[in-house]
């Protein structure tokens, strides 16, 4: 796929920017555009969108070894997502509660409990509901939430810490041993 993007480009130096860029940030850009959307297919679909946009206006681009290279990849892969979730009038949520897959859970705690686990990281505040999220649902690093979401990574940790005793706290007042 790489191949049909550099063939879009006319300079040598673009097709480098633009292969750097493909490669470093495509990961986060998947993860961005899947959180919107919930489907691989529709995911995979606007990060296409927004690279086939990358690609077209590469120069006026920033180093995608800076952390605003990988912003703006990311953000445009999420902007696309959105796009695409307005025209099929879906709402996007980061989670979704009836959407959430709750089997996964039942080696270790019981269905109501994982219910309970969703519903309270879906009634945090989203400052701290998308680190979560993005820790412990997608597996990313503090440093590559901090990355994705434009922030310092002191913030993301100090977001993580909260978020987590947020949710400590929610599970000692409903009696819930996670």
């Amino acid at each position: 796929m790489l191949s049909f993007y550099l063939s879009q480009l006319e300079l040598n130096s673009q097709s480098e920017k633009f292969a750097k860029l493909y490669t470093k940030h495509r990961d986060k850009m998947m993860s961005a555009a899947f959180a919107v959307l919930k489907n691989h297919h529709d995911a995979e679909e606007a990060v296409q969108n927004a690279l086939f946009a990358i690609a077209k206006n590469i120069n006026s681009l920033p180093d995608p070894d800076t952390r605003y290279g990988a912003n703006y990849a990311v953000k445009a892969a999420k902007n696309h997502a959105l796009n695409m979730a307005k025209k099929r009038k879906t709402e996007p949520l980061f989670i979704d509660i009836h959407a959430a897959d709750i089997d996964i859970a039942d080696d270790y705690i019981s269905r109501d409990e994982a219910k309970s686990v969703v519903e309270a990281i879906c009634a945090m505040k989203p400052i701290y509901r998308d680190v979560l999220t993005a820790k412990y649902l997608y597996g990313m690093t503090a440093k590559e939430i901090a990355s994705v979401y434009g922030l310092t990574l002191q913030t993301v940790k100090s977001r993580l810490n909260r978020g987590t005793k947020i949710l400590e706290e929610a599970f000692e007042r409903s009696d819930i041993d996670v």
